[in-house]
């Protein structure tokens, strides 16, 4: 989730931030999602125990196997619900402590600062595509040329000067993104913490 995720779409630390809150969101969609789906699931359980319990009277011997599946169905699908969101969880809270401490090394983000911090973004993106193309065909991809040509020239002008002198390529085998370090001690994003903020919800 680090480096495969969240450092490699995102690049600069604002770019990895936006990356971390987007891979947050999906994560609070599921979760909201699975916990509605547990709440049906329990009354679909409810209802199929009532009616297959050993006090009621069965009128169609068929219909009553066919629920007595359904509730071993429906059981077994809330077992995997659960464990299934256990992996969410995890990946939730891992992408909220990344979003915590990156926000702290964005900083405040007014209109200004984010203009700013787009244009690094999309610079290093760019960057980052222009060695890929020298590394794999030689040439840059007329997209990529015509991406560039976009950049203000401040933010192309150290991109077409590193190709000039070679030294994209090795800049981009040298290249270490700074992830975030999570650590058991910080105190950023527990457990504990996830499940207040998503009952506050």
């Amino acid at each position: 989730m680090d480096y495969f995720i969240t450092a490699k779409s995102g690049g600069t630390p604002y770019g990895m931030y936006r990356q971390a809150l987007r891979e947050l969101n999906a994560r609070f969609d599921a979760l909201e999602k699975s916990y509605f789906d547990e709440q049906k699931l329990e009354v679909d359980i409810d209802e199929l125990k009532d009616r297959t319990a050993p006090n009621q009277p069965c009128c169609d011997i068929y219909q009553d196997r066919r629920d007595r599946i359904a509730l071993e169905e429906k059981t077994c699908q809330l077992e995997e619900l659960l464990i299934r969101r256990e992996d969410i969880l995890r990946e939730f809270t891992r992408f909220y402590q990344q979003a915590c401490i990156l926000k702290e090394q964005v900083g405040e983000l007014t209109p200004a600062r984010r203009a700013e911090l787009d244009r690094e973004y999309w610079a290093h993106q760019l960057k980052c595509t222009a060695a890929v193309d020298i590394m794999t065909s030689g040439n840059l991809r007329s997209n990529t040329i015509e991406n560039l040509a976009a950049l203000p020239p401040e933010f192309r002008a150290p991109i077409f000067h590193a190709l000039q002198t070679n030294q994209l390529v090795p800049w981009f085998k040298s290249y270490q993104p700074v992830v975030p370090k999570i650590g058991p001690c910080n105190g950023t994003g527990t457990n504990g913490d996830i499940r207040r903020l998503l009952s506050c919800h």
